[in-house]
C-alpha cells in the first residue's frame, strides 16, 4: 500500500468515526480535569488556606 494511500483510508477512517473520537475527547477531558482539580488544586488551595 502507498503512503498516500494508507493516509487517504485514515482519512477515511477519522470521517467515519468523527462523532466517536469527539465524545472519547470529551470524556478523557473530564477525567483530566477531574484528576488535575482533586490531585493539585484543591490541595493547593487547603495549604494555601491554612497558611493564611
Amino acid at each position: 500500500m502507498s503512503p498516500i494511500a494508507r493516509i487517504r483510508s485514515g482519512i477515511t477512517f477519522l470521517n467515519a468515526n468523527k462523532k466517536r473520537f469527539f465524545w472519547a475527547w470529551v470524556a478523557y477531558q473530564a477525567v483530566k480535569g477531574s484528576i488535575t482539580l482533586s490531585l493539585i488544586w484543591i490541595p493547593l488551595f487547603l495549604a494555601w488556606w491554612h497558611t493564611r
